[in-house]
């Protein structure tokens, strides 16, 4: 070796790697010559731009390893490079992640996204309000549970029952009128099939409410059995305010062993069922031990569910929205991983037959 590493020239460098290449094709090592004249090109570039390095192209029969490491120097050593390689790296990470744009893919985030942003915008949110609603609605049964009953007319002036006053405790006289009544079909007392008594009532203002008269188990769950008729005359009756259900189904009356049926608590649609006309929006739940009561309908909010079980499902609502999301990351993860090992594995399969392995143990 002559002279400094430092002092070699392009052409010297040139020759020394162009000898290697000899070399190595004497010692066998099958080497692929347009593709290391490239190499030596490159390495030829970088050692001119670090002289020192020159000196560890000498050793013909490690000249692959040499190359590698002298390859790693350059790009450790130039400004240029080292920008490059962590640029290149930074770009490979999104270029591992464009498996997400496959048609697949696109539709099962879409899925899970979506099925997040129901949980937390929709159904947790609608539990919640349920179990809102069943709080208020026993708050406003345990305030009038001591109270006194009010005259109907003080809280009833108009022709409709105000939400506020829903479960207040209320006074009425009047007259029933048998003939307009109806059995609400498809309830449920005591977990038990039943059929409920509405039956209106004329107040002595003329004004008439429906009045519910409590419930008629059904016979082996389907005949409806006999009850008693509501009393004539004049009568005075306790019970609380409620406000008309709503039959979403919109389904028709329908007359069943003499009785006519619908299919919710209304006053409006007892009204249109039996043409009486001026019916007060709302009704009157009958107390117990009142004159025409059947079996008492329960003093119990509409969710009929115990407290907090409303509260319950939107924070299981809330946790699978949660585990919807750690999961789509995990897969995500999952998949990455999958695809950096098929990549090696297709790597070292192909140094495997070139023989590179063999040389790198060498």
């Amino acid at each position: 070796m002559a002279g400094h590493p430092a002092a070699r020239t392009g052409a010297e460098v040139g020759f020394a790697l162009r000898d290697s290449l000899a070399l190595s094709k004497r010692h066998n090592m099958q080497l692929d010559e347009p593709r290391e004249l490239g190499v030596a090109a490159e390495l030829m570039g970088c050692v001119l731009r670090h002289p020192h390095a020159a000196v560890l192209v000498y050793d013909a029969r490690a000249f692959r390893a040499t190359r590698l490491d002298l390859r790693s120097v350059c790009r450790s050593r130039s400004p240029d490079r080292g920008r490059g390689d962590s640029g290149s790296a930074r770009a490979a990470y999104p270029r591992r992640m464009r498996f997400l744009l496959r048609p697949s893919w696109i539709a099962f985030v879409a899925m899970v996204v979506g099925f997040a942003v129901a949980c937390y915008t929709l159904l947790a949110p609608w539990q919640f309000g349920r179990e809102a609603q069943r709080r208020a609605q026993q708050q406003a049964i345990d305030a009038t549970a001591s109270t006194l009953p009010v005259s109907f007319a003080t809280l009833v002036p108009a022709l409709s029952v105000r939400a506020e006053d829903e479960w207040s405790r209320v006074a009425l006289s009047g007259t029933f009128l048998p003939e307009a009544e109806a059995l609400v079909r498809l309830r449920f007392v005591d977990g038990k099939p039943a059929s409920q008594v509405l039956t209106p009532l004329r107040l002595d203002d003329g004004r008439i409410i429906a009045v519910d008269r409590g419930s008629v188990p059904l016979n082996n769950g389907q005949a409806i059995p006999g009850f008693a008729a509501a009393p004539s005359g004049p009568v005075t009756l306790t019970g609380r305010l409620r406000l008309n259900e709503t039959d979403t189904s919109g389904r028709a009356p329908a007359t069943e062993g003499g009785h006519l049926q619908i299919y919710a608590m209304s006053s409006r649609q007892l009204a249109a069922a039996t043409g009486t006309p001026g019916m007060v929006e709302g009704y009157v739940q009958l107390a117990a031990d009142q004159p025409g009561i059947l079996t008492p309908t329960p003093i119990n909010p509409d969710t009929n569910v115990a407290p907090f079980t409303n509260g319950s499902y939107a924070l299981q609502w809330l946790t699978f929205g949660a585990i919807a999301i750690v999961a789509l990351g995990y897969f995500i993860r999952l998949e990455m991983l999958q695809r950096r090992g098929k990549q090696k594995t297709k790597a070292s399969f192909r140094d495997a037959l070139a023989g590179r392995d063999v040389d790198a143990e060498a």
